[in-house]
């Protein structure tokens, strides 16, 4: 998607990470594991989401924006 949008002229990307799923009512009303596994989850997506956007290579051509949407939640 992001490589077809730059072709079309993609100047400017926000891409906020996830905030962490552990610390919702549903989940923490699930116990502690619950809460690990959610956060272990956030984690493994917000770091993969970062490895995709390193990869493209994107940064030299378009101003990619990344606010950190876990910190200002928690």
């Amino acid at each position: 998607i992001v490589a077809d949008l730059e072709r079309r002229g993609l100047t400017d990307l926000v891409v906020p990470n996830l905030p962490d799923q552990g610390l919702t009512p549903e989940v923490r009303a699930r116990g502690a594991a619950a809460v690990a596994q959610a956060t272990q989850l956030t984690d493994q997506l917000n770091a993969a989401i970062d490895r995709e956007l390193r990869d493209l290579g994107i940064a030299s051509r378009v101003r990619l924006y990344r606010p950190d949407i876990r910190a200002l939640l928690e």
